[in-house]
């Protein structure tokens, strides 16, 4: 399928996205369009999730957030980390959201092995800051 033809479909089925996204089908639908590459759709998809910790925690949700992160995005990439640091604990402990969780912390060794910009440092310690809080509650807690 050309860029064209892929743009097109995406432009298409914009105002179902958020709908597709969560099914057990329709993921998969969402999914094949992320595997165009074409940042165009990875924006539309990305701007489609309304809500990133519902869809993390949600069965095929996940599946297309870790699809947008695999894109290697960067800018959503970020925002995504941004977006769910204060969620962390409660994305760990869930059986769906501890997939995008693992994805982040893999998508961060790899921003601080490409590039050691100030800026991925940052998210790399925020990160990390973050765990060692979250594994310090459970250690105590459970």
């Amino acid at each position: 399928m050309s860029h064209k033809e892929c743009l097109t479909l995406t432009r298409e089925l914009n105002p179902v996205i958020p709908l597709l996204i969560n099914l057990e089908f329709g993921n998969y639908v969402v999914q094949k369009l992320l595997d165009t590459g074409f940042k165009e759709i990875v924006f539309l998809v990305y701007i489609s999730i309304d809500n990133i910790i519902a869809t993390s925690k949600n069965k095929y949700g996940c599946r297309i957030v870790q699809a947008v992160l695999d894109t290697q995005m960067h800018e959503i990439n970020t925002h995504i980390l941004l977006s769910v640091m204060d969620h962390l604990y409660e994305l760990s402990t869930d059986v769906y959201g501890n997939h995008v969780v693992q994805k982040l912390i893999k998508d961060v060794s790899k921003l601080a092995a490409v590039g050691t910009t100030t800026q991925n440092i940052e998210y790399s310690y925020l990160l990390f800051e973050n765990f060692i809080n979250i594994y310090y509650y459970l250690s105590i807690n459970e």
